[in-house]
Order: C-alpha cells, then structure tokens, then sequence
C-alpha cells in the first residue's frame, strides 16, 4: 500500500498545479488519472488548439500548458498512476483508503479530487456513415494541425472550439465552417473575426446547415450539407472536424459516499 500525504484524483491542469502547491509547503502526494496521459482535457481534446485564458499568459496550447506544469513539479519528484480509475475510497480512522480498478491502494491523510466533472467523450454526428471515417479524416479533437495544411477543412460547431479552430487553420487551409443557427456560442470577438475572414473570404461561412452525408471511399472526399429550407449543398473536403460538445459522467465518484449536490452537476 502507498502511504502519502495527499492522493490527487486528476492528472489534469488542476490537479498538477494543486500538486505544485502541496510541493512547496513540504507534503507529498500521489496523482491517479483514468487517462493514459497527464494533462487532462487539455491534452485529449485540444493539444494543439490556442489558449488565451491562461493568468499571464496571453497565448500557449493545450500540450504547452501541460509541461509547463510538469516542469513546475518534476523537482518535487511525484508518481504519476495512469490507466487507473479510483474504485473504492472509504474512511479508517483519521486516514483514507483508496484503491484503483487496478488495485492499486493508498493510504493518505487527505484527497483532493480534481476530476472536473469526470469522464468525458465528444457528442458526435447522428450521421451513421461518419463512424468508419473517425480517425482517419474526421475528428473530434485536434491533436497534430499540421496533417491540415494546404487541405480543404469542413468545420461543424457554433461553440469556442469551431471558432477557434477555424480562425487558426484558415493561416494554412482551405477552411468551410458549418453552424446550424445564425447565432453563435463562442466568444463575440472571435464570432466577429470569424464574419472578417468570412468577408475576405478566408473562411467559406454556412449558417443554418448541417451535414446530411459523407461522400468517400477510405477517405472522405465531399460533404452534404442541407439547409433548413431543405436545400442541399455539396463540398470538397479533405477532413472533417466536429465541435458539439462533450458528454460528462462522473462515473464512480457517484459511489464514493460523498455528499454531492446533483442539481449542480447538470
């Protein structure tokens, strides 16, 4: 059994600095994530995307954030306990036992969970034929943005994610951005930056369509998209990106005994 002060439940950005600040007033800690990497959503979902909410840091990526964390920690030499899932976390005495799903026990003074809102995994097309393209030429996530440059992008999404997106693979690609509704969810800077590169035609922009069809054989070669009156446009394209979100579960915190408050968790 590993005996240390604190088991951090997250390997996402939280739960590294959270290690960091342990660090420097001389507790130990364990990290346990149910990721096969550190960094959390960051690194899973958006590696290569822009972050521009970072305290005095005016621009990193996802991956930058994330070693840039672990550089902040490596002195402290902390273990890092990936692929594990935390199971079982009961009260004995004035300590806690927690076991993994691959058996994996600590014996700790405190917990800190910095598990977001737990699992996740990206709301995906209702288009059934997009299943034997994921990752290959469509994708929920970014993780290498060079296999874009100098190909034709169609972008799906109204959010952060799509605009964001976008507005950086348009300096390198060929880029379509498709949204359902006129209005938009992502930040009003980047929705108006979006409309310029629209403008300067850097950004082909389709409002009230969504994607009806894939055209291709091993790999995509066209989409269908089809407005809300009913007419269908077709495109060249060399990928598909898809930003509708995630879905969250908590998964096994549910069964932890802790006192949570579900309506907030909606």
């Amino acid at each position: 059994m590993n005996k240390t002060d604190v088991l951090i439940i997250g390997a996402g950005p939280t739960g590294l600095f959270c290690a960091h600040q342990l660090g420097i007033i001389g507790l130990t800690c364990e990290i346990v994530d149910n990721l096969d990497k550190v960094g959390g959503q960051c690194i899973e979902l958006y590696p290569d995307k822009p972050i521009y909410d970072i305290p005095a840091i005016p621009e990193c990526t996802g991956e930058e954030l994330t070693n840039n964390l672990l550089k902040q920690i490596k002195p402290f030499n902390f273990n890092f306990h990936l692929n594990q899932r935390v199971e079982e976390l009961k009260k004995v005495n004035d300590r806690w036992h927690v076991k993994t799903n691959a058996n994996k026990e600590f014996d700790v003074a405190s917990i800190v969970i910095a598990g977001g809102v737990g699992s996740f995994e990206p709301r995906k097309f209702p288009v059934k034929e997009c299943e034997k393209f994921e990752g290959n030429s469509l994708f929920y996530s970014v993780k290498d943005k060079t296999i874009f440059k100098d190909k034709t992008i169609s972008i799906f999404g109204g959010g952060d994610s799509a605009l964001d997106w976008a507005i950086e693979l348009s300096n390198t690609s060929k880029v379509n951005l498709i949204h359902r509704r006129d209005g938009f969810s992502g930040m009003e800077a980047s929705v108006q930056k979006v409309k310029e590169l629209n403008d300067q035609g850097k950004i082909n922009l389709y409002t009230k369509y969504q994607l009806d069809s894939v055209v291709g054989e091993d790999k995509i070669d066209t989409v269908k998209i089809k407005h809300d009156e009913g007419e269908l446009k077709e495109i060249k394209s060399d990928y598909i990106l898809g930003f509708f979100g995630l879905i969250m579960q908590l998964g096994p915190i549910l069964d932890w005994g802790l006192n949570i408050n579900k309506k907030q968790l909606k």
